[in-house]
């Protein structure tokens, strides 16, 4: 018993000093953690404002002609204020954002890179406050997929012969680009049976120098075609839309939609599939004007046609336009048979193709277009 004598006051003073320390250590937090939580808050706000800059810029893509739109500007520069990247708009009470659209060089014409930063309360002018910049690509979409936007008026995988037709790509550029400098692209012969037969290319005044006007591609006939996957997104969106039809058809159904006329047993055309099998489209002596896109499994025969088409004409296999008939859009034929034979053709004093990036788009101005976020593009990055 003698020997724990004392013990009582030493525990009491560890004691005592240890719930000092604590005590301070609660006083100091107290001090410091709002300011943290007060600091996070801000940084949660930059960022939702920031998201908030994206997002306006995927309605201003959308709504050119709006007043707070964004208008079409050339490739490899920025839009306009206030989508240059220097204008602070103003959030509310809480903050703001600046944002950028931009057409970098190496996009394809149907993308944008929007560059937004989110400030709380401000954008100061030592850049101090509060901020987070958010970077994503907005990708422009045409019923959910992107649009073909094809670098020629006529493009075809084979061989073609032009008698007594005009194709024209100097005017219908898409939104902030001219028209293509080829109005004929093919991946054979481009064959002239008529010194009559007028190709223009952007750039060109040339009357039936086609050495200057189109040019051939051995392999890269990818960039005015649909893949595999996108043709079946076409498909199921007629089929959807009651716009499906399977072997031959001598009629287009109502405007502004995407027609898809398949094979007779709906199986995919290749260069085996049977005549008896294909789809076909064949228009004859008819005057009524359509637009839309339409896409057929097999050929498509024009003849005599008096009406005007105001969108995309694409075939899986030939393509035969004859005597009369107006395209304003484009015309892409695939060939998937007999790519040795000359067997798409056009001939004819009043068959006109006019390059039109907008009708191709839209349809004749009725299909579902957006501007929306490219999936797995998305990223927060340093800087203002």
């Amino acid at each position: 018993m003698g020997c724990e004598r004392g013990v009582v006051l030493p525990l009491a003073l560890i004691m005592l000093v240890t719930l000092t320390s604590l005590m301070v250590s609660v006083a100091v937090l107290a001090q410091s953690e709002p300011v943290i939580a007060s600091n996070q808050m801000r940084v949660a706000q930059a960022l939702s404002l920031a998201d908030s800059g994206a997002q306006l810029a995927a309605w201003g893509l959308s709504n050119p002609g709006e007043t707070k739109g964004v208008p079409a500007f050339p490739i490899g520069s920025s839009a306009a204020a206030p989508y240059d990247g220097n204008t602070f708009i103003n959030f509310g009470g809480t903050g703001g954002f600046t944002v950028q659209v931009s057409w970098d060089a190496a996009q394809p014409s149907y993308e944008r890179t929007v560059t937004a930063v989110g400030w709380v309360p401000s954008k100061d002018v030592n850049n101090l406050n509060p901020h987070r910049k958010a970077q994503v690509v907005m990708q422009f979409l045409q019923n959910g997929i992107r649009p073909l936007d094809p670098p020629c008026a006529l493009c075809i995988d084979g061989q073609v012969k032009l008698k007594k037709v005009n194709v024209d790509s100097r005017s219908g550029g898409c939104p902030g680009a001219t028209g293509p400098p080829k109005a004929v692209i093919a991946s054979g012969d481009v064959i002239i049976d008529s010194k009559e037969t007028d190709v223009y290319g952007y750039g060109n005044d040339v009357h039936n120098e086609i050495g200057a006007d189109y040019t051939e591609y051995a392999s890269s006939t990818s960039q005015f075609k649909y893949t595999a996957a996108e043709l079946s997104q076409l498909k199921a969106i007629a089929q959807a839309n009651g716009t499906y039809f399977q072997g031959p058809q001598t009629s287009l159904p109502a405007q502004g939609v995407i027609v898809y006329i398949d094979t007779v047993d709906g199986t995919p055309f290749t260069a085996s599939n049977p005549d008896s099998n294909a789809g076909k489209l064949e228009l004859k002596k008819d005057d009524y004007s359509w637009s839309g896109i339409v896409i057929v499994a097999g050929t498509v025969k024009i003849d005599k046609y008096r009406g005007v088409i105001n969108g995309l004409v694409y075939a899986l296999n030939d393509v035969y336009l004859k005597k009369d008939g107006t395209i304003n859009g484009a015309v892409v034929s695939e060939n998937r048979r007999d790519k040795t034979d000359t067997d798409s053709k056009l001939e004819g004093e009043k068959v006109q193709v006019n390059y039109n990036c907008q009708t191709i788009r839209t349809g004749g101005g009725t299909l579902n277009t957006m501007w929306t976020m490219k999936p797995g593009t998305y990223l927060e990055t340093a800087g203002y």
